[in-house]
């Protein structure tokens, strides 16, 4: 018997005599007061407490004969080869109204024909047949997606029809810079049954003018801000802001205006703080904004903002582009793992014309460098407390860059493990969405 690798034990924030020991693997969180902290440590060398070493064996906190990595290893597996979920990335164009400085996508200008919607559309249905999915998970992405709204409508409605004629069930989501959010186009996605709904503003406006930028050189800030004020949807509203040295400051206050905006509206929306990245391809060099991950740990911490996402246990894999059953597709059918790479045709794995015609191929190295690499090899990684919440970070810096992107938790445990006993005593707390 002996001691998880992932167990963290720290002081209770505000009570010197209190503590909390968390585990990363099972998300089991306890309090402890003097006397069961000295017995929690003392454990492996005390007789008898038969129901306090119980208790820690079931919650994971101490192990018997059992390899933790090789169940994280495993779970990793079967979460990636998991058919139960069907969840597919559409971009109707790659066109954008916007030239964010740190945006990593080479944007077009086409929008997706009718001939690659219905190839598309033909593809989801052959998945269901074939690998008997229960659930399909639809993302509109872009570019700006709202810009090809037509073919959200007309697809959704499709995708809806073969959720309904396989009795699969169906969720979908959107990412959009927010600039068309108009009472008309939600009344759309509405229709199209999108549940959630990203929206980027990186501070207040003259903070979120310098870097939200439309291709004319003018800001977008008044307008989101006019959009959300309006909403009165079902639909939930995420503002995300990407965190850098220049706006880290504001995010405080720009949680409160969204907060009003959602009380006045009675919408469920709410804002996270995300950590603005360095890519291979940016439309500017953004190295005098990016933070380090330990700098941007401390930025959450002063935020009072988690450093990862609320989940209770080891979430197995990264992303999505680890899965076999996960797809992103261009406007012109380009099939990607991730969907940093889409608009870079080079990156593709397949199309879907071809897919269709002679079968998926999944032998490019543009597949498999995602999918053969779901589990990291680092000995770092290997060995680190926090690997069941990130999983090695992301898989393209991972594999394409050769970067290392740890969470921001590794920085500070003590204070991810706090919050999550504040979001255990009903305290409402921000998390960062990642």
């Amino acid at each position: 018997m002996q001691y998880s690798k992932y167990n963290h034990l720290c002081e209770l924030k505000g009570d010197s005599h209190a503590y909390l020991l968390y585990n990363f693997l099972t998300g089991a969180l306890v309090k402890l007061d003097e006397e069961h902290k000295r017995l929690y440590e003392g454990i492996l060398e005390t007789e008898g407490h038969d129901d306090v070493r119980a208790f820690l064996l079931k919650n994971g906190f101490l192990i018997d004969n059992f390899d933790e990595l090789n169940y994280l290893l495993l779970g990793n597996k079967l979460t990636c080869t998991d058919s139960e979920l069907l969840s597919v990335l559409i971009a109707p164009t790659l066109s954008c109204n916007f030239r964010c400085p740190y945006c990593f996508e080479r944007h077009g200008s086409g929008m997706m024909d009718e001939k690659t919607q219905d190839a598309i559309i033909r593809f989801i249905e052959k998945s269901i047949q074939e690998h008997h999915h229960k659930q399909l998970f639809v993302y509109w992405f872009g570019g700006e997606p709202l810009l090809g709204i037509d073919i959200i409508d007309h697809m959704a409605q499709q995708l809806l029809s073969l959720a309904h004629k396989y009795g699969v069930s169906y969720t979908s989501a959107m990412s959009t810079n927010g600039y068309f959010l108009t009472p008309e186009n939600m009344a759309i996605l509405e229709r199209a049954q999108v549940g959630r709904i990203q929206i980027t503003l990186d501070g207040m406006k003259e903070t979120n003018d310098a870097t939200r930028v439309l291709a004319n050189g003018e800001g977008s800030f008044d307008v989101i801000i006019s959009n959300l004020r309006r909403m009165k949807t079902p639909i939930q509203i995420q503002i995300r802001s990407n965190l850098h040295k220049k706006n880290a400051e504001e995010f405080t206050q720009l949680k409160q205006l969204i907060d009003s905006i959602a009380a006045e509206n009675g919408v469920n929306m709410s804002a996270y703080g995300a950590h603005m990245a360095k890519y291979e391809f940016n439309n500017e060099n953004v190295d005098d904004m990016v933070l380090s991950m330990q700098e941007f740990s401390g930025v959450l911490k002063k935020n009072g903002i988690m450093g990862n996402s609320k989940a209770n246990r080891a979430r197995f894999a990264f992303c999505d582009a680890a899965k076999v059953y996960s797809y992103c597709f261009d406007e012109k059918g380009n099939m990607y793992k991730c969907w940093n790479d889409i608009g870079t045709p080079s990156r593709a794995y397949d199309n879907v014309f071809s897919a269709m015609e002679t079968g998926l191929d999944l032998s490019s190295v543009n597949a498999t460098a995602f999918l053969a690499r779901s589990f990291p090899d680092d000995p770092e990684c290997l060995a680190c407390k926090v690997l069941p919440l990130c999983m090695g970070g992301c898989i393209l810096k991972r594999v394409w860059e050769k970067q290392k992107t740890c969470s921001p938790v590794k920085y500070d445990m003590d204070d991810y493990v706090n919050k999550k006993y504040s979001l255990s005593v009903g305290a409402d707390v921000a998390d960062t969405g990642n």
